[in-house]
C-alpha cells in the first residue's frame, strides 16, 4: 500500500471468498481454497491509463514474487473478473446472509499488522463456544495506504432455535467485548457496542453530546445515540 498500487485492496480468509462467492451467484468451496487471500482490483484515470495499469501490475507480481506469493486471476474456478461484474448488480440483500441465510458480525479499525491478534482471539473464542475457527469469515479492508484498516469477523449460520441463537449472540458479544480490550477501534458503535466503547474514553461523551445538540436540537436523528 506504501506505493500506492491498486484502486482497491481487501484481504479475505477461505471463508468470506467462499461467503463473496456465494453472494454472486458462484460455488467455491472453501477447503480448496488458500487460507487466506488478497484481492486487487486496478483502474486508472484518462491520463495514460493503460501505462499507469501496467506499471502497477508489474510492481505488484515484484512484490508478491518478493513475499513467495503468486498473482493469479483466478482460485477454484473462481475469477476476480466474475467477483468485479457481479458485485456492480447486487441484490438488494446483506451479501453476508447469501452462504447459509443469516450472519452476526463483529467489526472495527486497527492497524494491519495488530489484524493476526485479532484473528487469533475469534479463533479461540470461537473453539471454546463449539464453533469451528474455520466457519468464521475475515474481511481486511486496508485504508489510507495501510495506515490503519476495517476488519470485519462475521459468523455464518442457517436460523437457529432461540437457545442457539443465544449461544451466538453470547459469543459475538464475548468476541466484540475482547477486540474492544485488545485495541479494536469501534467507530460505529451501537446496541450493546455503544457502552462498551464509550467506556474506554468517557471523557469524549459530553463533547459527542454537545456535537449531537447544535445539529439535532430536537433529538429527532437516532433518539438515544451518540451519533447521527
Amino acid at each position: 500500500t506504501y506505493r500506492r498500487i491498486g484502486h482497491a485492496l481487501l484481504i479475505v480468509n477461505a471463508r468470506q471468498l467462499e461467503m463473496i462467492a456465494a453472494a454472486t451467484g458462484d460455488k467455491v468451496d472453501a477447503n480448496a481454497l488458500p487460507q487466506w487471500e488478497l484481492l486487487a482490483n486496478f483502474a486508472a484515470a484518462c491520463d495514460l491509463p493503460d501505462e499507469r495499469i501496467a506499471f502497477e501490475v508489474e510492481d505488484t507480481r515484484t512484490l508478491a514474487a518478493e513475499a513467495g506469493l503468486a498473482p493469479t486471476l483466478d482460485l477454484a474456478g473462481l475469477s476476480a473478473r466474475s467477483i468485479i461484474d457481479r458485485h456492480a448488480e447486487l441484490k438488494d440483500t446483506d451479501y453476508r446472509n447469501a452462504l447459509k441465510g443469516d450472519h452476526q458480525s463483529v467489526f472495527f479499525l486497527s492497524q494491519v499488522d495488530r489484524t493476526p491478534h485479532f484473528v487469533a482471539l475469534a479463533h479461540d473464542i470461537a473453539a471454546k463456544h463449539g464453533i469451528s475457527p474455520e466457519d468464521l469469515a475475515v474481511y481486511i479492508q486496508p485504508r489510507l495506504q495501510g495506515r490503519n484498516c476495517s476488519i470485519e469477523i462475521t459468523l455464518p449460520f442457517e436460523t437457529l432455535p432461540a437457545d442457539q441463537g443465544r449461544q451466538t449472540e453470547a459469543l459475538m458479544a464475548e468476541l466484540a467485548q475482547a477486540c474492544c480490550d485488545g485495541g479494536g477501534f469501534f467507530s460505529r458503535p451501537y446496541g450493546e457496542w455503544t457502552s462498551m466503547a464509550y467506556a474506554k474514553n468517557p471523557e469524549i461523551m459530553p463533547y459527542l453530546k454537545h456535537c449531537k445538540s447544535m445539529f439535532d436540537p430536537d433529538g429527532i436523528l437516532h433518539p438515544g445515540r451518540l451519533g447521527f
